[in-house]
């Protein structure tokens, strides 16, 4: 298991205006709270915002762009997104390189019903729910556990002035084992197919060739099976979607 230190990525108040969020804001609970800025393993990122760079990331090809393979907590401060979709995708992309998958999680809104703050979590925080059930009362064989209590979360905090969105906190420590880039694939959060995916298997269906064949096709093009975002059984759901909204016109 790797050992990863934890690092925070913080913003001063100074830094980040984050005016009227006590007083505009609802609802902030504990794990909501701003963290202790006398953390050891905290960073500000007063000098990125003193010396006034910043990478805008305004679009999916801009993430595309970065290489985001072992980016330490330090190295983010130099961050800030057009929107908070492009934040999302940021650490998702992120995810995907390191090992693991991402959740969305707690959000702070204003009295006025915008999103402040927005925390993103791995996928293994946390713990399942009890709902009580016995092996007796259960009508379905229960799943595996993939919940791990792990802490690792990335959040963003949109800048009232420049109207981006700029990372917060930024925690690198897993519980738990990262999977190789290859394997990650297959987690549920990154497995999805592109609109050039089902744009493609659409041209071939109509060209008479199967969902397998066209699988097969896929996994030529990707160097393997274990390469395409996505598993046979997404593609004949994606098949089946389609054919609902088809009948449902």
């Amino acid at each position: 298991m790797e050992n990863n230190v934890e690092e925070h990525v913080q913003m001063d108040e100074s830094v980040a205006s984050m005016e009227g969020l006590e007083d505009s804001s609802v609802g902030v609970s504990r794990d909501e709270a701003p963290c202790d800025t006398t953390d050891d393993d905290a960073i500000s990122v007063e000098a990125s915002e003193g010396t006034g760079i910043f990478l805008n990331i305004d679009s999916m090809e801009d993430i595309l762009s970065l290489n985001l393979k072992g980016l330490s907590p330090h190295e983010t401060r130099k961050f800030q997104f057009s929107s908070l979709e492009m934040a999302y995708e940021f650490y998702n992309r992120y995810a995907r390189m390191n090992g693991f998958a991402v959740r969305k999680s707690k959000i702070l809104y204003s009295k006025k019903g915008e999103i402040l703050q927005r925390t993103f979590v791995c996928h293994r925080e946390g713990f399942r729910e009890d709902r009580g059930l016995t092996i007796e009362n259960r009508k379905r064989e229960r799943k595996p556990e993939t919940r791990s209590g792990c802490d690792a979360k990335f959040r963003v905090h949109i800048d009232t002035l420049s109207q981006r969105w700029q990372i917060t906190v930024f925690t690198n420590q897993h519980n738990h084992e990262l999977l190789d880039e290859k394997y990650c694939v297959m987690l549920p959060a990154h497995r999805r197919m592109k609109e050039s995916d089902t744009v493609q298997m659409n041209d071939m269906l109509k060209g008479g060739i199967g969902p397998s064949q066209f699988y097969a096709s896929m996994a030529n093009q990707a160097g393997g099976y274990e390469n395409i975002g996505f598993r046979r059984k997404d593609l004949y759901n994606q098949i089946g979607k389609q054919r609902r909204l088809k009948h449902c016109d």
